[in-house]
């Protein structure tokens, strides 16, 4: 898969980390402009984490396609659905309004 890098776009955001001549200021921006980054790809993770797994996908199959851990995937689709309100594909579904018959069934093949 192809994929494209706004050359221009970036050289934007690191024209003030290039314009500044003190070092210590020049660190702040740097740090910023990697915290931003790194945020914006955690998110993609998230996303893309949350929907192999709705598609059925294994947390070990997403954990070997990303090369990370099967906990950080896990946590990545937990993360993804507190912040969207989704659903959490690894929670088991719980049921309501649900009679329990086991005792009549196990009574039945008694007989």
């Amino acid at each position: 898969m192809r994929s494209y890098v706004n050359q221009q776009a970036m050289s934007e955001v690191f024209l003030p980390v290039q314009a500044e001549v003190d070092p210590l200021d020049r660190i702040t921006l740097i740090q910023t402009v990697e915290n931003e980054f790194a945020n914006l790809i955690i998110e993609q993770y998230q996303r893309t984490a949350f929907e192999l797994k709705t598609k059925g996908w294994s947390t070990g199959q997403i954990s070997e396609l990303f090369n990370i851990s099967e906990r950080k995937i896990k946590l990545f689709i937990r993360w993804h659905s507190e912040h969207t309100g989704e659903w959490n594909p690894l929670r088991r579904r719980t049921a309501v309004d649900v009679i329990d018959i086991s005792h009549l069934v196990s009574r039945a093949n008694k007989k």
